[in-house]
């Protein structure tokens, strides 16, 4: 059930961190749980009585509480299945407050469970164990049975509330929706979360709710319902089923405490509550007042004037953290900015050394290309010269070999002029 699941300080969710007043009901819960246990007399105590005494043990780290106790309650048979082996089978059962919606896993062994009567109020000796829900990260408080203490009374709860408290049950199972943390987190990005708030026709708020909700107005986008008659189950319903495809992100039942509300506690709202895809948080009663309503929403706050103020806490407080998340954001930046300041500076001086390695090559490069140009232009010039010097060659050539063609064709001649005398001589 919703209150078996402990999760450490969720005790004083309802009490707005007010330490003043913590302190007093955590002073008078550890009062109360000295003068139980040292108490020669067994006496005993109810689920939701337990539930806080092991808190505050939990808290304080303390072993007080590992003698054997008495609980007093409801009996109400679960529908699983036993476990174990023949004789030393056992059940997973509920015991569950007289007054309220609050319930306790117990084991019950099969010879024990044989002689407790269904709805029946009881005394059963045992002693206290926690388990481990590794599925949502809660500590489950289980009460050991180890014998019946006896039957005060037989059928002290009706089927109707029997259907509450299994639907109760079932919610629980499906799990209840995050409401804080759905609505913190759409403000934390800057936007406005959209709230329904459904008031019934007689509902006269207070100031601490209308001051709540203003101060708020500023950061969540209120929209306000209050023609609804909530004793009549059918019309909540149906106006509750039509805003939930709205697109809200929380609907909240409003209403004071006192004759009427005992009409919220109508199977055919749980179920509608239960299928509800929007999370629906309840400030509907007085101070004190105890109705199986409160343990069906999604988030419980009492009263409207403590739904009136857990909006303003929540938009102050959200407003602080994300104001402190923006100046871990700046310092963020502050710290890339210089970081990124000085690789620029790192890079620009890189730059400007590489900028007069290039001017360097580039100078080198325009000195190599006049050489170059000059070797060229000298490569000219020698060719030129040289072209000259072979065609002078050539033309010096042809004379010099006409003219000895010439000188050999005069030999020739000469040579055969006197060898034509001196062939006549003869």
């Amino acid at each position: 059930m919703s209150k078996d699941n402990f999760i450490f300080g969720s005790l004083f969710d309802n009490w707005n961190n007010n330490p003043e007043y913590i302190e007093i009901f955590e002073a008078n819960l550890k009062q109360n749980a000295t003068e139980i246990v040292n108490s020669q007399k067994k006496e005993a105590i109810t689920p939701s009585q337990l539930i806080n005494i092991v808190n505050v043990s939990l808290l304080n780290d303390t072993e007080e509480f590992r003698k054997i106790l008495t609980i007093k309650g409801i009996y109400m048979q679960g529908a699983g299945k036993p476990y174990g082996n023949g004789y030393s089978n056992y059940y997973y059962d509920y015991i569950k407050d007289e007054n309220i919606a609050t319930s306790l896993q117990i084991i019950v062994p099969a010879q024990i469970r044989q002689r407790l009567k269904q709805k029946s109020l009881v005394l059963l000796n045992g002693i206290l164990t926690k388990g481990l829900d590794y599925n949502r990260g809660l500590i489950n408080l289980i009460f050991q049975v180890s014998s019946i203490e006896e039957e005060v009374q037989s059928n002290v709860i009706n089927e109707e509330e029997m259907k509450l408290l299994s639907l109760i049950e079932e919610k629980n199972k499906k799990g209840k929706k995050p409401v804080k943390s759905i609505l913190k987190n759409i403000l934390m990005k800057n936007d406005k979360p959209k709230v329904c708030l459904i008031y019934a026709q007689t509902t006269i708020t207070d100031q601490d709710f209308d001051k709540g909700v203003k101060a708020a107005g500023s950061e969540i986008d209120f929209t306000i319902v209050n023609n609804i008659a909530f004793y009549n189950a059918t019309n909540l319903i149906n106006k509750l089923k039509e805003l939930d495809n709205k697109g809200f992100d929380a609907i909240c039942i409003v209403r004071g405490g006192g004759s009427g509300m005992e009409r919220l506690d109508n199977p055919q709202l749980f179920e509608c509550l239960i299928q509800m895809k929007t999370p629906v948080i309840g400030g509907a009663s007085h101070v004190g007042e105890k109705h199986f309503f409160k343990s069906i929403v999604d988030e419980d706050l009492g009263t409207p004037s403590l739904l009136g103020q857990y909006f303003a806490d929540l938009v102050n407080d959200t407003a602080l953290e994300r104001e402190g998340t923006i100046n871990n954001i700046k310092d963020k930046l502050k710290k890339e900015y210089a970081e990124q300041t000085n690789e620029l500076k790192r890079l620009k001086d890189k730059s400007e050394k590489d900028d007069a390695e290039i001017k360097k090559y580039i100078e080198k490069s325009k000195s190599d290309a006049e050489k170059y140009t000059k070797i060229c232009e000298e490569l000219g010039v020698l060719k030129s010269t040289k072209n000259e010097q072979i065609a002078a060659f050539k033309k010096n050539f042809y004379t010099i070999f006409f003219l000895a063609l010439i000188l050999v064709l005069i030999i020739i001649v000469f040579g055969l002029s006197i060898l034509s005398k001196h062939i006549v001589f003869l």
